[in-house]
């Protein structure tokens, strides 16, 4: 009987997963069991296990691209680095919700479409973010070699995915909230698909960040005027 081999990225990976649906399965355990009282198991508690172990995979994220950036000396990873350093800060502190709310304060921001003013206010925080990075990664791109486009060709989709589950389908949850009927269990469906969601593709840009470091550098190296691939320098 054969057995299974791995490479270590694929091992990663597994791990990674193993973590999401362990912290998924102890949020259905919470929902349903009412012998477990303790929020910390419900991935929607801030600072709860399935959180925290959020935290933890934007850190490695912010760790690998800052790696990249001084050990191919190609700083435009940097600004993937700084995407993910921030989105760790705002995890971890809910910066745009308490900016959201001051916005939202401030502004006499109204109720629309069944989004209170402080969903709104989170909205303009977030929109806000997104296009400063987008502009920031945008211009990286755009001075960066053709390695670094190809990596941010992959991150910007999984970015995409993760952008639609945590903003698209908050806002969407929140305005069925005002049409939900007894009975019908969306808000724990849309917990799964929000909070689940974001966890696995988390992961998968945790895990094609940290893969990142395993594979070769193939950006070009001049040596005596001719420029050769790195790795034939091995």
């Amino acid at each position: 009987m054969k057995k299974l081999k791995f490479q270590p990225s694929a091992e990663i990976l597994l791990l990674l997963l193993l973590t999401d649906f362990l912290s998924i399965l102890g949020h259905f355990a919470f929902r349903l069991s009412p012998q477990i009282s303790s929020t910390y198991w419900a991935i929607t508690t801030d600072r709860g296990f399935g959180e925290t172990f959020q935290y933890v995979k934007e850190f490695w994220l912010f760790c690998s691209f800052a790696i990249l950036a001084s050990s191919r000396a190609e700083w435009s990873y940097m600004s993937l680095s700084l995407l993910f350093g921030y989105l760790l800060i705002d995890d971890a502190f809910s910066v745009h919700e308490g900016v959201g709310e001051w916005i939202a304060t401030t502004q006499n921001f109204q109720p629309v479409l069944g989004l209170r003013a402080v969903d709104l206010g989170e909205l303009v925080v977030v929109a806000s973010t997104g296009l400063f990075f987008l502009v920031f990664i945008g211009v990286s791109y755009w001075l960066g070699t053709q390695k670094f486009r190809w990596v941010c060709k992959r991150i910007f989709v999984l970015l995409g995915c993760l952008a639609f589950v945590g903003v698209v389908l908050d806002a969407l949850h929140i305005m069925m909230e005002v049409i939900n009927r007894p009975g019908i269990p969306l808000g724990f469906a849309f917990e799964l698909a929000e909070d689940g969601g974001e966890m696995i593709v988390m992961s998968l840009l945790c895990w094609y960040g940290i893969s990142l470091l395993k594979q070769p550098d193939l950006s070009p190296v001049r040596t005596n005027e001719v420029i050769v691939s790195s790795t034939s320098l091995k």
